[in-house]
Order: structure tokens, then C-alpha cells, then sequence
């Protein structure tokens, strides 16, 4: 049968076995799936995450942050230059379309008026055109 060597290999066998199980067990509850969280869990998820807040930020962390602040504020300006420049180029644009619209209506004007005058004239004429017209001037 089995001698006392044997048993004993045996038993330290199935020793080491059931501690390999215990350590798996336990490794396996440090890490659960998020899915599976409890309340108690998720507590703690939260507090660690404020937790961390309060941890100093790193270098790295700092000019990270900072550059993304510089790059944002430098972004906004060209954005408000940009609509500056967008509402100026506006205002000539209408700007521009006005002085079209006035210089035509003067320029109507004009020669409407150069027309009534023609008309005046010719009407002048038609009444006038029986009547004798003499210019003495004395020398």
C-alpha cells in the first residue's frame, strides 16, 4: 500500500492545492467587475475619487492643465477677433450697398430734374412760340 512518504507528499500536495485555491478566491474578490458593485462598493469608489482631489497635482498634471487653460483662453480671443472682424466686414458690406442705393436715387434725381427742366423749357417754347422775343443791348 501507500508508505509514509507518500502520504505525506500526498498531503502537502493537496495542501499546497487548497491554498493556491484560498489566494485565488481572495485575488478574485479585489477584483470585481464594476457591474457588480453594491452600494458599499460604490461608496467607496466615490470616496476614493474625492479623495484624490485633495492629492497635491503633479507637475506633469499642472502643465497640463495649465496649457490646456492658455490654449482655451488663446482659442476664445481668436474666436472674438474673429467675430469682431466677421461684424466689421458686415457693417462695410451694407455700408457699401447704401452708398450704391443713395448714389443711384442722386443720380435719378439728376436727371430727373434735368428732364422737368426740358419739359418746362419746351412747354415755355410751345406757349412762347407766336411771341417775338428781342434782346437790345445798347452799345
Amino acid at each position: 500500500m501507500l508508505n509514509l512518504k507518500e502520504i505525506i507528499v500526498l498531503l502537502f500536495f493537496v495542501m499546497v492545492m487548497i491554498i493556491m485555491f484560498i489566494d485565488r478566491s481572495r485575488r478574485m474578490e479585489s477584483y470585481t467587475n464594476i457591474n457588480k458593485l453594491n452600494d458599499t462598493n460604490k461608496q467607496v469608489v466615490n470616496f476614493c475619487r474625492r479623495l484624490r482631489k485633495y492629492d497635491k497635482p503633479s507637475d506633469h498634471t499642472v502643465m497640463l492643465r495649465n496649457f490646456r487653460k492658455r490654449k482655451l483662453e488663446k482659442n476664445n480671443t481668436i474666436i472674438k477677433n474673429l467675430f469682431s472682424e466677421i461684424e466689421s466686414m458686415q457693417k462695410e458690406l451694407v455700408n457699401t450697398r447704401k452708398t450704391k442705393i443713395n448714389d443711384y436715387k442722386c443720380k435719378l434725381q439728376k436727371k430727373a430734374t434735368k428732364q422737368i427742366a426740358a419739359i418746362n423749357k419746351a412747354k415755355d417754347n410751345i406757349e412762347n412760340r407766336n411771341k417775338i422775343v428781342l434782346n437790345i443791348n445798347p452799345v
